[in-house]
């Protein structure tokens, strides 16, 4: 295994080979969303000095794992650190005008990682694809709605990482005029809402998505998990206020909150907010415009995992004739 180096715009990464495949990971493309940056729109990393080392994955953003018996099935990493908007990239060595994939994890837009190694872009490279991936920000960090914030900080994270492939993909071997964005779920639904705005569409050959929700809510349903959580910690549901509380308190106070929840009176979730800058109009709608070609699809009885043997056993007919009627 040895040290491959490649010069990103903001300086030189050293990433590892092994069989013909390099790996280049914990690359950040934007700085780090933490202390007075948190609740900001993300902003350009600074350029670093010398080689930095890229044989880890960043930080992930703050969030537990899954509980119970869906944290069996679905598995968490969770990475320690500030540099949470990272991008990593996997390519052949003899990478050259190469197709390239961006991925974007699921997570019902409060967990997940691209630190998974169910994302290893290895067998990508193998076929001589250029496969990315890039966290993103979670939970309260990402898709808040306040009133002295931007809404959906986790689209804009990954409307940057975006920009970040376009501008230095073809430095790793990629063409930036053939780049694919993809996501599974949460992740779907990060890709149907970067192709809904029309400035980052010349950046996108292509989209697909899996099991992606294709809408939108107004601002005042998709505040319902901010507003839980800021009254659960007794604070305004200001960036001002929660900028106070530590991640990690957010994260317990949304955990507490899910664990009242039942299989018919659930905990309002994070989902994305109709925005005149961040998302102007419903995926749903604007993807029919999109001049790419766009794949869409879904994962057969995916939502059995909401719904274990356990829970499942706890409900009465009359319960079970409400769901039936859902």
């Amino acid at each position: 295994m040895s040290r491959p180096v490649i010069q990103t715009d903001a300086g030189f990464v050293a990433g590892t080979r092994h069989e013909g495949v390099e790996r280049y990971l914990g690359i950040p493309y934007a700085q780090a969303p933490v202390g007075p940056r948190r609740f900001r729109a993300p902003a350009p990393t600074a350029a670093w000095e010398g080689v930095r080392e890229a044989s880890a994955f960043g930080a992930t953003s703050p969030q537990s794992p899954y509980p119970g018996a869906i944290g069996e099935l679905l598995a968490s990493a969770i990475i320690p650190g500030d540099d949470s908007l990272t991008a990593n990239v996997w390519r052949p060595e003899d990478a050259e005008g190469a197709a390239v994939m961006l991925w974007f994890h699921g997570g019902a837009l409060e967990r997940g990682t691209a630190a998974l190694s169910t994302y290893d872009g290895t067998p990508f490279a193998r076929d001589g694809v250029v496969f990315v991936s890039a966290n993103y920000r979670l939970g309260a960090e990402g898709f808040s709605v306040l009133p002295d914030a931007p809404r959906n900080l986790g689209l804009a994270d990954a409307a940057e990482a975006l920009r970040w492939t376009h501008r230095n993909i073809a430095r790793f071997g990629g063409d930036p005029s053939r780049i694919t964005i993809f996501g599974e779920s949460a992740g779907g639904a990060v890709v149907a809402a970067l192709l809904a705005r029309e400035d980052l569409r010349p950046l996108i050959a292509g989209a697909i998505i899996e099991s992606g929700p294709l809408d939108a809510e107004t601002p005042r349903r998709a505040g319902r998990a901010t507003r839980a959580i800021a009254r659960s910690l007794g604070v305004e549901a200001s960036a001002a206020a929660l900028r106070e509380v530590e991640p990690d308190r957010l994260v317990a106070a949304r955990d507490a909150i899910s664990a009242r929840a039942t299989l018919l009176r659930g905990a309002p979730g994070f989902t994305a907010a109709l925005d005149p800058e961040t998302l102007p109009a419903s995926p749903r709608r604007a993807i029919a415009t999109a001049d790419v070609p766009v794949m869409i699809g879904t994962n057969t009885d995916e939502y059995r995992l909401w719904f274990p043997p356990d829970a499942l056993a706890a409900l009465n007919r009359r319960t079970y004739a409400l769901l039936a009627l859902a």
